[in-house]
């Protein structure tokens, strides 16, 4: 799960959130004492009411990142969601899919788009809060968390929305 940014993988997760006031760590490997370089996904705080999810991978934050989230505001408080992040190795935010729900989030926001260099770190993965073990905590319920070496599918992206313990290989 050290992924670097010339490697395809996906990310998939099943949540209720609850918003906190902050934003929530889903999962990731971020090394938060050296500019945050790994990945994660996570939901945002914003406009002090909402959240959303969010896709990093990072070299040194934020000068040598990627950085998308979706555009519209996707979560409410209490309600079962999916999401599933693909991304294809190309270190340009165009090589990055959100799905909620097995939908294709087509309208994103990018914060970063200048990835160019590596983003492993000697950091192990953390479900629910960042490696620090505090910073971001889940708040809600949390579901399967996976991932993949590899880019999946649209046509994965619904099946594991129908049935989310279908698991592709």
């Amino acid at each position: 799960l050290n992924f670097n940014y010339n490697q395809p993988f996906s990310i998939f997760a099943v949540f209720v959130s609850t918003n906190t006031g902050a934003g929530q760590q889903i999962i990731g490997r971020e090394n938060t004492a050296s500019n945050y370089q790994g990945w994660g996904l996570h939901l945002n705080y914003i406009n002090g009411t909402t959240l959303q999810p969010d896709f990093e991978l990072i070299n040194s934050y934020p000068t040598n990142a990627l950085e998308v989230s979706t555009a519209a505001t996707y979560t409410t408080d209490g309600t079962l969601y999916d999401v599933l992040v693909t991304y294809d190795g190309t270190h340009d935010r165009n090589g990055v899919k959100l799905y909620i729900n097995g939908s294709n989030i087509s309208s994103t926001n990018t914060a970063h788009n200048s990835l160019t260099t590596t983003t492993t770190n000697t950091k192990n993965p953390r479900v629910g809060v960042y490696e620090d073990g505090t910073t971001y905590p889940f708040k809600g319920k949390m579901g399967p968390v996976y991932v993949w070496n590899r880019v999946l599918t649209s046509g994965e992206a619904t099946a594991l929305h129908s049935n989310f313990y279908n698991v592709p290989n």
